[in-house]
């Protein structure tokens, strides 16, 4: 997946449902594994992966608006200006919310909402500074914004 590989991990956390993590994932391998031969796994984390997946499943975790199954909390789209590149929604369970942004292109965007996202309360993932409201956000190739609220 090369540049999106990062992206397409969060977003599979950020999805109801449980995400499935293949051998190697965690730690950036970038290669499929020979199926019927033994093929080894070079550990050494490659790119921030594993700190990455860490992140991941603490938030998961923590924030009850990404359980699974039954229990898990609603989804929402969050309407924007540019649905072909960019998927935003969120999801909400108990007082927890969760609100994604996705630039799924290999181009940079400029996104407007029909309203301001995130709100108050929330902190930025994974480097949990405070999020501010906005109603347009840029997005570089592949990049993601991800805020939650936990309550």
């Amino acid at each position: 997946m090369g540049e999106a590989a990062k992206t397409f991990a969060v977003l599979t956390y950020m999805l109801p449902g449980i995400p499935l993590i293949y051998s190697g994932q965690e730690v950036g391998l970038n290669r499929r594994l020979q199926f019927f031969e033994k093929d080894s796994i070079n550990w050494t984390d490659n790119g921030g992966f594993t700190d990455l997946y860490t992140s991941l499943n603490a938030l998961k975790k923590a924030n009850k608006a990404l359980l699974s199954q039954e229990r898990d909390g609603k989804m929402t789209e969050i309407v924007n200006d540019n649905p072909v590149s960019v998927f935003s929604f969120k999801r909400v369970n108990e007082g927890n919310e969760i609100v994604c942004v996705f630039n799924l292109s290999k181009e940079s965007v400029k996104v407007t909402f029909n309203d301001e996202v995130p709100g108050a309360g929330f902190t930025a993932f994974p480097n949990t500074g405070t999020a501010t409201s906005v109603k347009e956000i840029e997005l570089a190739p592949w990049e993601y914004r991800i805020f939650a609220k936990t309550s």
